[in-house]
């Protein structure tokens, strides 16, 4: 899946998911496999005024935490 619009990030905010999941049809976090990332049952907890844009968690550190590349 492809945004139709892409709007520069400003802000971090904290989601919680119950879990993600590897997904052929997600393009989100997408590895050389071509499988992206999804979370499940996403939830928006706050925006963080005390982190920057590059405090926030990459793709590869959650590929990491789930054992992948």
């Amino acid at each position: 899946m492809l945004p139709d619009i892409f709007i520069e990030p400003v802000v971090v905010i904290e989601v919680l998911g119950t879990e993600i999941t590897e997904s052929l049809g997600h393009t989100a976090g997408e590895g050389n496999e071509k499988i992206g990332l999804a979370l499940c049952f996403s939830r928006f907890l706050r925006i963080r005024y005390d982190k920057e844009l590059h405090d926030v968690t990459t793709v590869r550190e959650i590929w990491n935490l789930k054992g992948g590349i």
